[in-house]
């Protein structure tokens, strides 16, 4: 399974998804731009998207979740380690309130592996956050120690993805 992501105007995505009612495409509004989320076993219909390979896959991706995507740089020489380490958490999303969907994402392109969150509501990832599981796998202090020592690279970075209402 493959899992690309776009940015862009509404307007324009919003285009791209009414061209392509064939294709599970998921627009959120994002900080200055909106997002557009492809998952498929297929070719994208993206021109120039960021690609990943799932990795793992819980739960079903709706457009009337909040979602937060965690971007987690490594080097050459962590990769592997980082791969592991993310890979053994499975979660199970009945224990979290809200929690909806998980993808963990391989970078096809970069050493910035992502993981993909979906719940309820932002105050749902709040508390998720709060948890064990979270800061044992995936908050900063986690992976600090599989991101390598390079300064050139990307550093980690939370980006919150929210429901677009069209009242």
């Amino acid at each position: 399974m493959k899992f690309y992501i776009t940015y862009g105007t509404y307007g324009y995505l919003n285009q791209i998804q009414l061209n392509n009612e064939n294709h599970d495409l998921f627009i959120f509004s994002g900080n200055d731009q909106s997002v557009m989320i492809e998952e498929t076993n297929g070719e994208t219909i993206f021109q120039q998207p960021k690609k990943f390979r799932v990795l793992t896959r819980f739960g079903s991706i709706s457009s009337d979740d909040f979602h937060a995507l965690i971007s987690i740089p490594t080097t050459e020489d962590h990769k592997y380690q980082l791969e592991k380490k993310l890979e053994s958490y499975l979660p199970h999303l009945d224990e979290y309130d809200g929690f909806n969907t998980y993808r963990l994402l391989k970078p096809l392109q970069s050493n910035i592996y992502k993981v993909f969150l979906g719940f309820s509501s932002r105050k749902a990832y709040e508390d998720y956050k709060k948890s064990s599981a979270f800061r044992e796998h995936f908050s900063k202090e986690a992976v600090r120690p599989l991101a390598g020592s390079s300064s050139a690279h990307a550093s980690y970075l939370e980006q919150f993805f929210y429901p677009i209402s069209e009242e």
